[in-house]
């Protein structure tokens, strides 16, 4: 069902908000039957069938609304016991955000890590259950609590990681305008320069 749900999504390509729907609905149930990677691409799949025009600024509600969907989707699960299949609000939300740790150590998956966890941020009704307000399972709550603060730590690694990168930009840029001002051109003392960077 999940593949046939991520086939019909990409064959759907000419109608980007489908495209998020039916990925979401497929990452859900991918969530419910535990299998990060599935819920990953199908995630991954939604953000990437969101098209704003080069014209437009990017706005967090445009980006975020499949995401904020599927997190609706995660809370408002009714609890029908399928064979196989996690029903629980609550831990569902706790597996969601595991998920979110393990993607989020890894640089090649931590923007959609932050993607989820900003769309869980922005539901109010998500954060109540996942820190056990809702149910009041103190269980849930404290693992909630140790998951979050893993992703914190990555959080902040990531964050260095870009300040680090923005600084080597600007080294870059000024011995690019100084070679450019100095009348080199660019040319090979330049290349040289930024060979040594």
């Amino acid at each position: 069902t999940m593949k046939r749900l991520l086939s019909d999504a990409r064959g759907n390509a000419s109608d980007s908000s489908a495209v998020a729907e039916t990925a979401c609905r497929a990452a859900v149930l991918a969530l419910k039957l535990g299998h990060p990677m599935h819920v990953l691409g199908a995630l991954r799949l939604a953000l990437s069938s969101i098209v704003i025009p080069d014209d437009e600024d990017r706005e967090d509600d445009e980006i975020l609304s499949p995401l904020v969907s599927f997190v609706h989707a995660i809370c408002e699960e009714s609890g029908e016991a399928d064979v196989g299949l996690e029903t629980n609000t609550d831990a569902l939300l706790l597996r969601l955000v595991t998920y979110c740790r393990d993607w989020n150590a890894n640089a090649h998956h931590c923007h959609v890590a932050q993607h989820v966890l900003h769309a869980l941020m922005r539901t109010p009704v998500a954060l109540r259950q996942l820190l056990g307000r809702a149910s009041g399972d103190p269980n849930i709550a404290s693992s909630a609590r140790d998951v979050l603060r893993g992703i914190h730590a990555h959080t902040a690694r990531h964050v260095d990681r870009m300040e680090r990168l923005v600084r080597q930009t600007y080294m870059v840029d000024h011995i690019l305008h100084s070679a450019s001002a100095s009348g080199g051109g660019g040319g090979a003392p330049t290349a040289a320069l930024i060979g040594r960077i």
